[in-house]
């Protein structure tokens, strides 16, 4: 059997290039962290459905109904 000793070695440095459009940005970031899998595109759809379904009850309860001042503290508790 033969052996081959290919070896090579680059001279001269190349310029550096940018990275792919889809390799960076938001959009890349989203699609390595948050649906990388089957398993991590469920959680975050439920995530986000989860937020979508508290936080208007938090915006009510803590901006639209809220009761910043009365006469006493029974006022500010309900």
């Amino acid at each position: 059997m033969q052996e081959h000793d290919m070896s090579w070695v680059r001279t001269e440095m190349t310029l550096a290039q940018p990275a792919p459009p889809g390799e960076r940005g938001a959009y890349a970031w989203v699609r390595k962290n948050l649906t990388a899998s089957v398993g991590d595109t469920i959680l975050t759809i439920l995530g986000i459905a989860i937020v979508a379904w508290i936080l208007p009850q938090v915006i009510n309860w803590a901006f639209i109904n809220a009761v910043w001042t009365g006469p006493d503290r029974t006022v500010c508790a309900t």
